[in-house]
């Protein structure tokens, strides 16, 4: 009679350990992972299902499609390289190696004042072209001001101004980073920063900010 009560203890400590087991499409077993949250490295497995990450811990009781060995190696969230000026060779080398293998899983546009405009038709082409890295725009004072007053050395009419800001606002509904002034281009480097920093100004509804990235 005790044979078969641990028999059947044994059977339900196994059903239990089955149910218990969870199946992801990725584990990365081993690692040192490094959060981003300022804490120490600590050693933990990580699941993913998707293209999200599900589960940071023991995992080793769970079973993956695909299980990634990084013993040795730290497991980090991807970096955010903020100025790379990568639309010069996103379009030819959509993949993005040379960034991705260092780890940097997001490329920004738009720095020192140049940017795509108008905004939402480029994220179309970026789309379109199924980039391999995520992707980031700011809105460049240079390409705002030589919209509306070209190459011309002088400051914006009252009636410009508001073009330019009007197209600071369209531009950040389809939601870049930040406004940037435009440090290096002339003529617009000679023009006071004071007045670049107005246009944000009339974007309350929105995120947007002011950078001198």
């Amino acid at each position: 009679m005790r044979f078969y009560r641990l028999l059947a203890l044994l059977v339900a400590l196994g059903i239990s350990h089955a149910y218990s087991q969870n199946n992801y499409d990725i584990i990365i077993s081993n690692g040192r992972v490094v959060d981003g949250s300022g804490n120490p490295w600590y050693e933990a497995d990580v699941a993913i299902n998707g293209e999200r990450i599900v589960r940071i811990g023991d995992l080793s009781s769970d079973t993956g499609s695909q299980v990634i060995d990084a013993n040795g190696l730290i497991v980090a969230p991807g970096f955010i390289d903020p100025h790379t000026h990568a639309l010069r060779g996103i379009l030819d080398v959509p993949n993005a190696e040379s960034a991705l293998l260092q780890g940097v899983t997001t490329l920004t546009e738009g720095n020192d004042g140049t940017s795509p405009f108008p905004v939402d038709e480029h994220y179309q082409t970026i789309i379109d072209k199924q980039i391999s890295p995520n992707w980031g725009i700011f809105v460049g004072h240079g390409t705002i001001r030589s919209q509306i007053i070209g190459a011309e050395d002088r400051d914006p009419t009252l009636v410009e101004l508001e073009q330019m800001k009007d197209m600071v606002q369209q531009a950040m509904q389809h939601a870049p980073w930040a406004f940037l002034p435009d440090c290096f281009t002339c003529p617009v480097v000679s023009r006071p920063l004071k007045k670049s920093l107005s246009y944000p100004k009339l974007l309350p509804n929105t995120a947007a900010s002011t950078s001198l990235i």
